[in-house]
């Protein structure tokens, strides 16, 4: 499957539907999303002037198990890439494999 038909069956299974003006409205109602709005907000303030940080791409989330991403702001360069896990969504499988899956994308990618 290549990456849009990725994307797409994620939309649609997590938000219904692949039109972006109904995922914004559906997304600015759940709570997690609201959360990350004002986990973003408060990181990039935390962060100084010299970093940006910014949500990551919907393709990023998926792929990569990435929520936010650290730029430096004289560099240009990628500081790290965060994605925060609740306790609320973890479970002993889900730790697992999750830990699993991060140790293989930062073995191969770096």
């Amino acid at each position: 499957m290549d990456i849009k038909g990725i994307a797409d069956t994620h939309l649609l299974r997590n938000h219904g539907s692949t039109e972006l003006a109904k995922i914004i409205l559906g997304e600015n109602g759940k709570a997690n999303f609201m959360f990350k709005i004002l986990k973003t907000s408060i990181m990039h303030k935390m962060a100084g002037e010299r970093f940006i940080v910014v949500r990551s791409s919907h393709f990023d989330d998926i792929t990569n198990k990435v929520d936010n991403v650290i730029v430096d702001r004289d560099t240009g360069h990628t500081i790290c890439a965060l994605d925060e896990v609740s306790p609320k969504t973890m479970n002993d499988e889900n730790e697992v494999r999750l830990t699993e899956e991060i140790l293989a994308i930062a073995q191969t990618q770096g």
